[in-house]
């Protein structure tokens, strides 16, 4: 059994839904890592300390984690109504 037999045995559904699947979850890291990028250049140019940039971040990681699981029920109603 090959590493990628579960790509060979799929149709073409399975395949769109799956690069779909993995391009939405590339676009929802891009803005996390966006922001942590961005964070240095935001702390300095409006003189924050590194405590709030810390809390800063927390928060964002926070919020996203609270964000995907209140959406994923949502889309888990919603998908079986």
């Amino acid at each position: 059994m090959s590493l990628f037999a579960w790509w060979r045995e799929a149709d073409a559904e399975a395949h769109r839904a799956f690069v779909a699947a993995a391009l939405g979850w590339m676009l929802d890291a891009f803005d996390v890592m966006l922001y942590a990028l961005v964070l240095p250049s935001l702390m300095k140019s409006l003189s924050l300390p590194s405590s709030v940039g810390g809390r800063l971040q927390s928060v964002t990681l926070i919020a996203a984690a609270i964000g995907g699981i209140a959406f994923g029920v949502i889309a888990d109603f919603s998908g079986r109504l």
